[in-house]
């Protein structure tokens, strides 16, 4: 019992017990307000919508103003060029040596890849190494050589059904031209031109940059049918056409898996490498 103007603990309007009210605080901001998203994603990112390319490495800002103009002045300066120089080392353009044939080689995919450079990476000020815009593993590195392998089979099986069913004469006679023996300089004019000057050249004219300007807007597969077309129609021999479509395919096959310029360059030398192994088994079993 208490007496007026003592306050007792028992007048104070208490909750009952388990009831206590909750306070809730607003939350405390952050130090930064404006500081960037975490980049912990737990949510993958979205696929790109359907029937679109996916993302290119490689930026391509070439046009295909740029590609006409650099096939012209390549492909046409190209072979004047090499003529001369043939011409200069005193060749027969009618019945033209192995060494002519280098000699031209030499000088025509110089300037091809001189004109590409120029009209396409320089003009449009982009670095040769957006064409190596990955490294190439070794376990990827290891492959190139069945891949090329493979491609050599199925080229060379298409090749020999052409040949059948066209009645043709077999491609080494054609290379050796008539009555000619090669000795070990020609091999090694064969082995320069054959696995160093038409593979960089071809590669990076055909799958750089033809390949790159097609597979930006495109998919994979879309995007290598033009560039392997005209590979096969770049070879002079029509029996080959249908061979070399199918290895342009594959050479842009392994330009999209591996995301560099390097691997269809090598697997291109060790395919013609290849066929420079079975043009010597044959002509040793021939001439030997």
């Amino acid at each position: 019992m208490t007496t007026r103007g003592t306050l007792s603990l028992l007048d104070v309007d208490t909750p009952p017990i388990g009831h206590y009210p909750i306070q809730l605080t607003p939350p405390t901001p952050p130090a930064v307000w404006n500081e960037p998203p975490s980049t912990d994603w737990t949510v993958p990112p979205p696929l790109p919508p359907p029937g679109q390319p996916e993302f290119v490495e490689s930026e391509v800002p070439w046009r295909l103003g740029d590609i006409v103009l650099s096939l012209l002045v390549g492909v046409i300066g190209g072979l004047v060029l090499g003529a001369l120089a043939m011409l200069a080392a005193g060749a027969d353009l009618d019945h033209p040596r192995t060494v002519d044939i280098g000699v031209f080689s030499t000088v025509a995919y110089a300037w091809i890849i001189l004109s590409f450079w120029f009209f396409i990476l320089k003009r449009r000020n982009v670095s040769a190494r957006t064409l190596f815009a990955r490294r190439l593993s070794i376990g990827r590195l290891a492959l190139l050589l069945p891949i090329a392998f493979g491609a050599f089979l199925v080229s060379g099986t298409i090749i020999q059904l052409v040949i059948n069913v066209g009645g043709i004469d077999p491609p080494q006679q054609q290379l050796l031209g008539e009555g000619e023996h090669i000795n070990g300089l020609n091999w090694l004019i064969l082995i320069w031109t054959a696995c160093v000057c038409a593979p960089v050249a071809e590669e990076f004219v055909f799958r750089g940059v033809l390949f790159g300007y097609f597979r930006k807007r495109w998919a994979w597969l879309p995007a290598a049918l033009i560039p392997a077309a005209l590979f096969a129609l770049s070879h002079v021999t029509p029996y080959v056409w249908p061979a070399f479509f199918v290895l342009g395919v594959i050479l842009a096959a392994v330009r999209e898996w591996t995301k560099t310029l390097l691997a269809p360059m090598l697997v291109h030398a060790l395919y013609n490498g290849l066929v420079l192994l079975a043009l010597y088994a044959i002509t040793e079993t021939s001439f030997g």
